[in-house]
């Protein structure tokens, strides 16, 4: 895919108005944009759907952000996964960078911060990135 080309993201949290308010914010900017409600969700759209990028929360039932991220991390390496969480779960973000998210940030995000995170991943190299709260 090369950069003009925006890439398909899957956002993935447990709260309904959480979720289609980043999903808003990325389809503004121009994302193609799915939503799933939990891990297990966003692992049977991805059996059927392109994704490049998926943002999913830390703390959701079914499967959490850290077991998604290492499913993902495993069955489609070339898919970059963000993940978020309150600045209470710090310590489980590094977690799940170890286990293969390319980045993490802690809400509230504002929709600047977050568009420009998605264009950094975008472009992202291989090196992990974090932006807090903002």
């Amino acid at each position: 895919m090369g950069l003009c080309e925006q890439p398909n993201i899957l956002v993935v949290e447990d709260d309904e108005r959480l979720r289609e308010l980043l999903a808003r914010i990325l389809a503004t900017a121009g994302y193609t944009v799915l939503t799933a409600e939990h891990g297990r969700d966003a692992v049977k759209l991805l059996a059927s759907n392109k994704v490049q990028i998926i943002l999913t929360s830390l703390m959701m039932p079914e499967m959490d952000g850290i077991e998604l991220t290492r499913f993902v991390h495993q069955e489609y390496p070339d898919i970059k996964v963000v993940i978020f969480g309150s600045s209470l779960d710090d310590l489980l973000l590094k977690v799940a960078r170890h286990l293969g998210a390319r980045a993490s940030f802690a809400m509230p995000i504002s929709p600047n911060r977050l568009i420009a995170l998605v264009e950094a991943i975008r472009s992202d190299d291989g090196n992990s990135m974090s932006t807090g709260a903002g």
